[in-house]
């Protein structure tokens, strides 16, 4: 008879590795308050806003997920704030590579929260499309080495970061397009991108007609730290578009717009609660009215109607860039809008940019 060995196998306890929450990088926002099994109370870390501001607006979170997969974790921002009810029908966007960007149910009281299955083991969640400092400074590498492009430095700033320009066109027309004075406002870069992109496709097209003198990111200190409407020292860019302003980022811009004898201005911002793009604010000329007309007729994410109620004394007479010239025009980009069922979220911002284009062309 023949006796077999049994081999013995050791029972291996295997350890499930926890979720772990970080938003130390570029663009970055959100602290960890506690966990409870598979929910994570957060906190938004709040813009530096002196104590005399009443409403300390907020909503820009950013960060990754790791060790994720197959999870059902749960998420709750603990410290959102509504001025305007503008966290109605939000819904969080979410990656699994950090580039393409969809939305996830999200459940909104006082608080936001949402519960996300994981297919990969890291996820990114943000209030919108990230478009990060280091983003814009490839971008801005790559077009130094486009000859129909002129690249000039501005200044720097607190962090040592670059305001910068670049000029496209010889046109009589000169037309300043900036964005990003609100670093949460994500959107106003993807536009730009879009802007850029068609532009320089077509740019035979338009050169001839227009100055373009361009700043793709008018706040870098506030995008890099992942604040909502400040800079690194607490300034809000938008409003210190006045004479002795000692905003460094709005200085450095202000004195450069002031050697133009400027056609129009475009400044691009986004929106926290309009269901659509719109044109807001600046003394609504005929040159207005008319960027209004065209946009409307190629985007069908547009809105004839300005969403914002300017004959109230506290917005008509705040010194905002739309104000500092006479054809000033702010586009609010809607951080709500509608989008394809399989289609990354940024897709439409870069439409509306083209879009912006094809407008130029008949302006």
């Amino acid at each position: 008879m023949t006796t077999k060995k049994v081999r013995k196998i050791k029972n291996k306890t295997l350890k499930i590795k926890k979720s772990n929450i970080n938003s130390n990088f570029d663009s970055g926002n959100i602290r960890l308050i506690k966990k409870k099994e598979d929910t994570y109370f957060l906190e938004i870390n709040d813009d530096p806003y002196k104590k005399n501001i009443k409403k300390k607006f907020q909503y820009w979170f950013y960060f990754k997920v790791s060790n994720a997969k197959n999870k059902n974790n749960k998420y709750i921002i603990e410290n959102i704030r509504s001025y305007f009810n503008d966290w109605c029908s939000f819904n969080v966007c979410y990656s699994y590579d950090n580039k393409t960007w969809k939305r996830c149910e999200t459940f909104v009281n006082d608080r936001l929260s949402w519960t996300k299955k994981s297919r990969r083991n890291t996820i990114w969640f943000a209030y919108y499309v990230p478009y990060t400092l280091s983003r814009k400074i490839k971008m801005i590498n790559k077009l130094k080495n486009n000859s129909n492009v002129d690249y000039k430095l501005l200044g720097k700033t607190s962090l040592k970061n670059d305001i910068d320009m670049i000029t496209i066109g010889n046109g009589k027309k000169i037309v300043w397009v900036v964005a990003r004075q609100h670093p949460g406002e994500s959107i106003g870069s993807w536009i730009m991108e879009g802007f850029l992109r068609k532009l320089l496709r077509n740019v035979k097209e338009i050169k001839e007609k227009f100055t373009f003198k361009i700043v793709m990111m008018a706040n870098p200190d506030g995008v890099y730290l992942g604040r909502w409407y400040l800079t690194k020292d607490g300034s809000n860019t938008n409003i210190n578009w006045y004479k002795n302003s000692n905003v460094v980022e709005t200085k450095l811009v202000m004195n450069e717009m002031k050697k133009d004898n400027i056609y129009m201005v475009l400044d691009l911002h986004g929106d926290e609660g309009a269901p659509k793009h719109f044109l807001t604010k600046g003394k609504k000329t005929k040159v207005y009215y008319k960027f209004n007309e065209l946009l409307n007729k190629y985007n069908s994410n547009f809105q004839l109607e300005d969403y914002y109620d300017l004959e109230t004394p506290n917005s008509s007479h705040r010194p905002t860039l739309d104000r500092f010239v006479h054809n000033g025009i702010t586009l609010e980009g809607s951080l709500k809008h509608k989008i394809g069922k399989n289609v990354s979220l940024e897709k439409e911002p870069l439409k509306i940019g083209s879009d912006i284009f094809k407008v130029f062309k008949e302006l």
